[in-house]
Parts: C-alpha cells; sequence; structure tokens
C-alpha cells in the first residue's frame, strides 16, 4: 500500500511539475521537464513591446530552467519588429512568428526543427541560418514555414559555409538569393566579397568581373543579402589584369592587398584615408603618373608602385610611411618624380635624414607643399567641398561666404575661375586638381579628384 502511495504521489508532482506555468518579463513560460529543467515559450504579453530578446534560461522558485522551444502561435500577431532566438531552442514551432513585422529573422544553430507558418505574414526579406544541418522545415502551401502560399522570392537567405547542398536536399529553395556562408563569399555589382569570420559585418573583396567595366568606384558598405557589411580590404589579386582605368578606393579600407591592382592601365586613382597599408606589388605595371598617400598610410611595401611612369608622389604624413628602395621604383631612377610633403623643418628632416634608411632618397624635387586632408579653418567653419561626375559643390557654414575659388590642375595651370558655389567640371578630364577658396573670413586650399 506504501508503495502504491509513493508510486502516485511521484505521479502527481510529475504532472504538476510537467503543466506549471509561469511568467517572466512578458513572456508566459510552460515546464516541459522537470527532470532536465527545461521550459516552452507558450505566449508574450505584447505590453512587454516590438523588440524581443529571448532568454537562454529563465529562473522561476529558485529554480533555473533552460529555454528548449517556442510553442504553437507563442508571438503570432504582436507587431514584432525584431527578435533574438538563443542558441538553446531546439524546435520552433507552428505559427510562432506569425503575422508581425519581421523583416529579417536569424535561426541559431542548435534549433533542429522549424514548424508550419512560423514566419508566414511577415514583410521578412532576410533569413540567417546558423545551423549547419539544416532544420527541418515546411515547404510550399499556405503552411510554409517561412511565407504564405510558399512564394520565397523576396527573402534573401545566409546560410553557414559548405551547407549549400545539404540546404537544397531539405528543401531551403526558392529563395531570392543565397550567400552561402557566414563566413563565404557573394557578388554585388560584380565584384566578389568574402565575409570576414569576425566581425560577420565586414567584408575582404576578392574578386571583380570585367563585366563590370574598366572604372571601378569600390563602396564603403555593401549588403550580403542579409546584412550591411563595412568593406575594410582589398585581398590577394583581387583586381589583377581586369582592363582597368580608373580605381576609387574609399574611406574605411584599411589593407590594399599584394598585387591587387597589378597590371592593369590605371591613370586615375583615388585612395582612401583610412588606408594604413599597401602590400607588394599592389599597383605595379600601372599607367600612374601621380599618387597621393593620406596620411594613414604607414606601410607601403616593395614595388608596390613599381612600373609606374610616376612623376609626382604626395605623401600627407608628417611621418614617413615605411618603404623599400623599389615602392616607387629604384633609388636611382626617382630624380625625374616629384615628391610633396606636408611643410616643418621636422618632415623635411624626417623624410631626407639618414635615420630612415635612406629610402625616402632620391626624389628630385623634393617640396613641402603637399596638403593635409584637413585644416582648422576648414573645421572651425564647417566647409564641406563635395565633387560629383560634372561639378563640384561648395557648402559652408553661415558664418562664412566664398568670395571667389580658383581650379588648377597638377602641372599647376589653371584651369577655371569664378565665385559661384556650384562650379561645373564637365569638360575637365578626370584626375587629381588643387582648388583654392576665399572666403571672407580666410582660405582654403584642397586637393581634390575628379
Amino acid at each position: 500500500m506504501k508503495k502504491q502511495l509513493l508510486i502516485l504521489m511521484t505521479l502527481f508532482i510529475s504532472v504538476i511539475g510537467y503543466s506549471q506555468t509561469f511568467t517572466d518579463n512578458f513572456i508566459t513560460y510552460t515546464v516541459t521537464s522537470i527532470t532536465n529543467n527545461t521550459v516552452r515559450v507558450n505566449s508574450y504579453n505584447p505590453a512587454g513591446g516590438t523588440d524581443v530578446d529571448i532568454p537562454a534560461t529563465v529562473l522561476n522558485n529558485s529554480t533555473t530552467y533552460n529555454v528548449t522551444s517556442i510553442g504553437d502561435f507563442a508571438f503570432v500577431n504582436n507587431q514584432l519588429t525584431s527578435v533574438v532566438i538563443p542558441n538553446s531552442i531546439i524546435n520552433i514551432n507552428m505559427s510562432a512568428f506569425a503575422q508581425n513585422q519581421l523583416s529579417s529573422f536569424t535561426i541559431p544553430n542548435s534549433v533542429v526543427s522549424i514548424g508550419s507558418g512560423v514566419l508566414s505574414g511577415n514583410p521578412l526579406t532576410c533569413v540567417i541560418s546558423e545551423a549547419t544541418t539544416p532544420p527541418t522545415i515546411t515547404t510550399g502551401g499556405s503552411n510554409d514555414s517561412f511565407a504564405l502560399n510558399g512564394d520565397r522570392s523576396n527573402i534573401d537567405l545566409s546560410i553557414p559555409s559548405g551547407t549549400a547542398s545539404a540546404y537544397a536536399t531539405a528543401e531551403w529553395t526558392g529563395f531570392k538569393s543565397v550567400a552561402v556562408g557566414l563566413t563565404g563569399t557573394f557578388v554585388v555589382d560584380y565584384i566578389t566579397y568574402q565575409i570576414n569570420p569576425t566581425p560577420n559585418s565586414e567584408v575582404t573583396i576578392t574578386d571583380y568581373n570585367v563585366a563590370g567595366g574598366n572604372i571601378v568606384n569600390i563602396p564603403t558598405t555593401v549588403n550580403s543579402g542579409c546584412r550591411e557589411c563595412s568593406v575594410t580590404d582589398i585581398g590577394f589579386e583581387a583586381f589583377y589584369d581586369k582592363f582597368l582605368i580608373s580605381v576609387t578606393i574609399p574611406d574605411g579600407i584599411i589593407t590594399i592587398g599584394t598585387s591587387a591592382f597589378r597590371e592593369n592601365t590605371i591613370n586615375n586613382l583615388v585612395i582612401g584615408n583610412s588606408i594604413e597599408t599597401i602590400r607588394f606589388r599592389a599597383f605595379l605595371e600601372n599607367n600612374l603618373t601621380d599618387i597621393i598617400l593620406p596620411s594613414n598610410v604607414s606601410n607601403i611595401e616593395a614595388v608596390a608602385f613599381g612600373n609606374n611612369p610616376l612623376t609626382d608622389v604626395f605623401s600627407e604624413s608628417t611621418t614617413p610611411p615605411t618603404i623599400t628602395d623599389d615602392t616607387f621604383t629604384s633609388i636611382a631612377n626617382r630624380s625625374s618624380i616629384h615628391l610633396h610633403i606636408p611643410g616643418g623643418a621636422s618632415v623635411l628632416d624626417a623624410y631626407t635624414n639618414a635615420s630612415n634608411g635612406g629610402l625616402w632618397a632620391g626624389f628630385n624635387p623634393v617640396t613641402q607643399d603637399a596638403l593635409l586632408n584637413t585644416s582648422n579653418f576648414e573645421l572651425d567653419n564647417d566647409i564641406k567641398v563635395i565633387t560629383s561626375a560634372n561639378e563640384i559643390k561648395i557648402i559652408s557654414a553661415n558664418t562664412v561666404s566664398l568670395k571667389s575659388y580658383e581650379l588648377y590642375d597638377m602641372t599647376g595651370a589653371r584651369v577655371s575661375k569664378g565665385t559661384e558655389s556650384i562650379i561645373p567640371t564637365g569638360s575637365l578630364a578626370s584626375g587629381i586638381y588643387i582648388i583654392k577658396l576665399d572666403f571672407t573670413e580666410g582660405s582654403l586650399v584642397k586637393k581634390i579628384a575628379k
């Protein structure tokens, strides 16, 4: 009799444990195992807001539970705009997030199944799956896991590297695009990008399709289909022998890789202010006559600019970048290259004295007329010089007004002058120019690229 009573009590406690529900931070949970201390998300109070971060664990009555599943209709029709799923979730059940305002959805590696209609009725454009084994899903018709009527054509999918075949077999098909690899590659406007392992929001350029043309303007950011990524590096031989004539590298890029632009016919080059390193043979065998090295450049490797018809090198750093004796051409052959550096006796000494091994020797002439990227006058008066294909626009704060401008090419010839703040440049050739601006409160001289 006592044994039977003990069994009944155990069953009673078990039933109570499994049916126990509690609410924490607007989410209601149901205990699914008192042995393993697991719970299922049961429902949500929309008073908690439209951004939901589901915890991996939750505390109730001194017991810590692992959150392992999301129940049927748990978050349905709550106007959610974002949701974070923890890496403890195994199952996401039927219509769990249906009829919300989710445009993107990230599935952690722990998830093994996604029920029918889980994301239907959302303006979904992006699904990121971190699962190396594709979760089971419902495909097609009104029960499709991702879209009403099974139409996934407006949704971009990002999946881990090496899983494309497995996802296709598991019926993860019909998406607008598939970016293979959280550390994989994708192509936008003929440029191939490699997603960096850490962080996933940064990319390296690895290749270029010549169908994109011979003028390349590298973007600062690019959308991988599911996320906006910062372009930070140009990789090994990315633009090698691609018939390029003009390249613009924006701020934000840090490294130009080995042979990145080797063997083109580039005659117009703009290097962004964030560049720190220009690697071996980066611009070898091009048609560059002048280059401007922004002040952040600290290291330029061997023959980076070798075999170019250089006539002018502008270095904007007051500290000479580290170079080799053949970064530009051999020291013996620099006598026809004009080196421009910032003003100051200490700067001239730093570039020309023996302490740097004489690596900046041999240029002729050397003049201290290189212009720093910004001036105190420019900063103090909030002056912006905006260039486009056909015009230069001068914008200044109300405290100063433009009196006149003069525009010079790199030979020193004046090509334009006037008083207007919008300067037409459609008739000018692409290249580097110097503009002198006279304001009521002072003057400003800048190098610009057309």
